[in-house]
């Protein structure tokens, strides 16, 4: 793992992977994830340094209060880290859940970036969106009884369904019964898969940066519908659809690194 530094954000410490250049892309992670995953997606073949810092109740980081566990905290705190430590002008990015906290940066604060990266968007504009169903279902079990919840999720219809059409992603979910500390894992997931970007077709059209989307297929969480659909919202916008983590894990970082390693060498 690259250098890591704490960042306070209102009193809130929160873990730094990387360190700003005059050339960074600031890439963030998803929900219930950590900075490991954007940097195994990162190049090594590039000029462009990488920075990811956890958000609160991720990784390293302190969770601080729950009631701050929302998209809008998680965009707040990341345009605190660029505007006190980069020298100018970032790539912003991010997957999942980061790339809906990467969106909202480029809408709020447009002069603090220079291109946009949205990986494997998990929304559009809505909050609550139904494919993040699976998540909000765990955190409400978790949160009732974590020492039943599991037992419950392996009866639902939900899990059937999953088990018949989506094993792979239900792989992925089965692992955040074990995620620790279990009582933030179920605000978690919890408030995050009842939130949104909160933003208009509008907002989104009004981003005005070189943007790459990419997207995977065989994939119920991160629909490959929202990445098209978004490349169409954003003005300049390029669509490159990758081999699904989980059809080839590897396969998936060397085609993420492929295609963001190109787009990069273009600034």
């Amino acid at each position: 793992m690259v250098v890591r530094s704490k960042f306070d954000c209102d009193g809130v410490k929160l873990a730094v992977h990387g360190e700003f250049t005059d050339d960074t892309m600031v890439f963030q992670h998803g929900l219930c994830d950590t900075a490991e995953y954007p940097i195994e997606a990162f190049p090594q073949d590039t000029a462009t340094s990488v920075v990811a810092m956890e958000f609160r109740g991720h990784g390293d980081s302190e969770a601080g209060p729950a009631d701050d566990f929302s998209i809008r905290q998680f965009t707040d705190d990341v345009i605190a880290l660029i505007e006190a430590k980069a020298s100018r002008p970032v790539v912003i990015g991010g997957i999942s859940m980061g790339s809906a906290v990467a969106l909202r940066v480029a809408v709020q604060r447009p002069e603090l970036i220079r291109a946009l990266v949205v990986g494997r968007p998990a929304w559009l504009m809505s909050q609550a969106p139904s494919n993040l169903l699976p998540l909000l279902l765990i955190g409400r079990s978790l949160r009732q009884d974590p020492h039943t919840a599991l037992s419950k999720f392996q009866k639902s219809e939900l899990y059937s369904m999953l088990s018949e059409h989506f094993s792979h992603n239900l792989s992925a979910l089965l692992e955040l019964f074990d995620r620790q500390p279990l009582d933030i894992t179920a605000e978690l997931l919890a408030r995050i898969s009842m939130d949104g970007p909160s933003l208009s077709v509008n907002d989104v059209a009004s981003i005005n940066v070189p943007t790459l989307v990419v997207g995977t297929d065989n994939d119920i969480i991160h629909p490959l519908d929202y990445a098209s659909s978004l490349s169409k919202m954003i003005p300049n916008a390029e669509l490159a659809v990758i081999t699904s983590k989980f059809d080839d894990v590897d396969q998936y970082r060397v085609d993420f690194q492929s295609v963001l390693s190109s787009f990069l060498r273009r600034f």
